[in-house]
């Protein structure tokens, strides 16, 4: 197979980042459909908020989600992602079209 965000490890990462934010007010851990920057993930998309980390790492949860409880961008995992990607995907989120999925 390809390269995509699950031969990544995205998959521990959503799960440590999930339990990291377990019980913060406001923030849900979702996995959603491919956003289309597999080669540069795993991806985590802070929407309404329109931010765009990759490549977040086991390693770089605790620091991300401290950030995220915070409500303070998370400069170092930012601005790796095209930017007309990006918005087509903020889009696509604001349009309802881009919808979760599980995680099978």
């Amino acid at each position: 197979g390809g390269v995509d965000c699950k031969s990544k490890d995205s998959l521990p990462v959503h799960d440590a980042l999930k339990s990291a934010l377990s019980g913060s007010l406001g923030i849900d851990v979702t996995v959603y459909a491919c956003f289309g920057e597999c080669m540069s993930g795993p991806n985590v998309v802070v929407f309404p908020d329109k931010l765009w980390y990759n490549p977040v790492t086991l390693a770089d949860v605790s620091e991300l989600a401290t950030c995220l409880r915070e409500n303070r961008e998370c400069n170092r995992l930012l601005g790796n992602v095209d930017q007309g990607l990006a918005d087509l995907i903020f889009d696509l989120l604001d349009s309802g079209i881009a919808g979760t999925t599980d995680l099978g």
